[in-house]
Parts: structure tokens; sequence; C-alpha cells
């Protein structure tokens, strides 16, 4: 008899150093929320200039291009730099368009590493992370859903093409990913509105894809 309650905690211990082993957070922690964020989080990067840290963008494709918000790149100047876990690298600008707040970079060392997709439309509803690397020293996530479509709201016109989140876009966080829970891409966050209690807004995945095809990637043949 006294040896019994010593094997059940042997046998307690052994189940626990398992479930630590494989499972640190346990099934019921791990929310779909946590799996999209892990998934896109090594695809996003911080853009800097040097001044600092000023934004987000993310790798849309293997070869190394950037995505990110043409405001952030003129605040950075002509040195820009990325950095990509804890490597700072220099990238080369391919494109811009200030009236949508748009700018492709190309970073060499970026090459082959992880990268997002594009995804066709937004769901108004749906949930969303929006993701972000405000100062360089790691990924910051907020979490809500599309709360309008492209045209919804007609004033002010800087908003009518926009879509409405109601989840923070908070300053550093422009160019990072808009994410769907398949954790591809449906808009690029842009802005936010001064006493709006959290809401932001972002470009849809259509004006990227198309920016993109005018900064000459050939998106497609990269899924």
């Amino acid at each position: 008899m006294s040896r019994h309650p010593a094997g059940l905690v042997w046998a307690l211990i052994a189940w626990l150093g398992g479930c630590t082993a494989t499972e640190p957070f346990g099934l019921e922690r791990r929310s779909p929320f946590v799996a999209v964020i892990e998934r896109a989080s090594p695809a996003v990067v911080a853009v800097s200039g040097p001044q600092g840290s000023l934004g987000t963008g993310f790798q849309i494709d293997a070869a190394g291009h950037v995505l990110t918000a043409a405001h952030v790149v003129r605040a950075a100047g002509e040195h820009l730099r990325i950095r990509a876990g804890e490597r700072d690298h220099a990238a080369k600008l391919v494109a811009i368009d200030e009236e949508q707040d748009l700018a492709l970079l190309s970073v060499d060392d970026l090459r082959n590493l992880s990268f997002l997709e594009l995804d066709a439309a937004v769901i108004v509803g749906e949930w969303i992370v929006v993701l972000g690397n405000p100062f360089g020293a790691g990924i910051t996530a907020a979490v809500g859903i599309a709360g309008s479509a492209p045209g919804a709201l007609q004033r002010p016109r800087a908003l009518k093409e926009l879509i409405q989140l109601d989840a923070a876009v908070n300053p550093g966080n422009s160019g990072g990913p808009v994410l769907n829970l398949q954790g591809r891409v449906i808009g690029m966050a842009t802005a936010a509105v001064a006493g709006g209690a959290g809401i932001g807004f972002a470009i849809p995945s259509d004006r990227l894809r198309a920016f993109l095809a005018r900064g000459g990637v050939d998106f497609e043949s990269k899924k």
C-alpha cells in the first residue's frame, strides 16, 4: 500500500513531462489566432531609416519583395533598412504610389525565405489578425473583425476604398498585413482614426495585387 501513492506521483510526473515536451500550453490554449500569428510572423519585417524603426512591411514572394506603406518609406528617406528577425538588411525602392499609400521594396538577403499570399476578397464579419513590427524588436498582434468592405464608407473620401477593421492599427503598424484565419492577406494596414476607439483601416488585397503587377512582380506565378 505504501508504494501505491509514490507510483501515482511518478506516473503524474511522467505524464506532465510528456505534455510539456510536445504541447507546452495545451491544445485548449492554441486558438486559430495563435496558429495564424505563428505561421505568418516570419514574413513580417520592420522598416526603418536613419531615425530608427518607422513602420512594418511583409514579404510577398520568394524573390525578396516586401510590401509596405508609402508614408513609411518617405519617412525613412534614402537609407531604407529592413529588420527581419534579429538581422538588418539594406532595401531598395522598386515602386511607390503615394496616392494609394503603397510601396514595394526589394531585399536580396530575404530571397527564398517565408512570404505571405494574398486572398481574393474580404468577408464582412470574418475574424482578422493585424500583425506589426513597430519597433524592430518583435511581432505585435491585434485581433478583430472586418467591419466593412471597400465602398461602405463614403466620407471622408480617403476612406472610401478601404476596409474598416474592428482592430487597432497603432503607430508603427502601418504597412503590416491584415490576415484572415487561413493566414492569407486580405489587406494592408494603413490608417487609424483619432478617437475611433481602436478602429483601423486597410488597403484591400485587390489594390495590393494591382500595385504589385504595375511594379513588375509576377505575383500569380509565385504562389
